[in-house]
């Protein structure tokens, strides 16, 4: 049975993301967007980071070889949660 996730001590230690895809295509030529949510700090801004663990859906963006090359490299703890899975992702999943 699925459990939720231990609460992180430090803001940006652990993040959930997920895309919103398929929206309509942008002058510029974007048509997605990358949802990134700390749980601790539950606002939602732009900042560069590399946090020590992300927690995602296994959507194909999520579990390309790509991606998980680049977390490897960044040294980042990559977690698969299943998608729509409240107890895990319900505050990423919310904020699409």
């Amino acid at each position: 049975m699925l459990q939720p996730l231990a609460v992180p001590a430090w803001k940006w230690e652990d993040v959930h993301m997920d895309f919103i895809v398929g929206l309509p295509r942008t002058q510029k030529g974007y048509d997605s967007i990358w949802v990134i949510i700390d749980p601790t700090y539950a606002e939602l801004y732009i900042a560069r980071i590399v946090p020590q663990t992300i927690t995602s859906d296994r959507g194909s963006l999520f579990v390309s070889r790509f991606w998980e090359h680049l977390q490897t490299a960044l040294g980042t703890n990559l977690i698969r949660s299943s998608a729509y899975h409240l107890q895990t992702s319900g505050q990423v999943e919310r904020e699409n």
